[in-house]
């Protein structure tokens, strides 16, 4: 198996404690985004609720696509999708803190 000579450098410098550490923040932002979109949806915000994490997703793919078709590292994109995730975060809580707003029906 050919193995990169930076690939290898990266892999020598890391620990696998500290790459646990850093999946474990990421989970427990991913299980409060599910968390608040799950409220979301029950404070009848319904398919809207779930916007946030899919443009997420959709903008840091693409973000990544571009980053390794341009010839750079995909994992140094890790930066925007914490941005990212924090953004959809808070837009979660505030669907979850305001409901959405009534529709007006007109009678004639």
């Amino acid at each position: 198996m050919l193995v990169s000579k930076a690939s290898a450098e990266r892999c020598e410098g890391s620990s696998p404690s500290s790459a646990t550490n850093q999946f474990k923040k990421y989970d427990m932002l991913l299980i409060a985004e599910i968390l608040l979109t799950i409220f979301a949806w029950r404070k009848g915000w319904r398919w809207y609720a779930l916007l946030p994490m899919a443009v997420c997703l959709a903008v840091g793919l693409l973000i990544g696509i571009g980053v390794g078709a341009s010839g750079g590292d995909p994992s140094g994109a890790s930066g925007l999708g914490i941005i990212l995730d924090l953004i959809a975060t808070g837009i979660l809580i505030y669907m979850v803190s305001k409901g959405p707003k009534p529709k007006e029906t007109t009678n004639i």
